[in-house]
């Protein structure tokens, strides 16, 4: 099973607050919910984020993968 992150490891990963990925699940990323704990798988969100959104997905990309 693929690792999942919490909103708090993916928000610090990519720089974003909790409030912006928010925004971002209502805009179609990617997430699992389970009762009240949202997760996100990194590959998932890597390649969401690069087919819908502007800038550059390789800052994204090393930033999930911890580069």
């Amino acid at each position: 099973m693929d690792e999942y992150l919490t909103e708090h490891e993916l928000s610090k990963k990519l720089q974003m607050s909790r409030t912006v990925l928010y925004q971002l699940r209502k805009e179609g990323m990617p997430f699992r919910q389970i009762h009240r704990t949202v997760r996100y798988n990194p590959q998932e969100v890597e390649t969401w984020l690069a087919e819908n959104c502007h800038g550059n997905a390789d800052d994204v990309s090393q930033n999930l993968k911890g580069d």
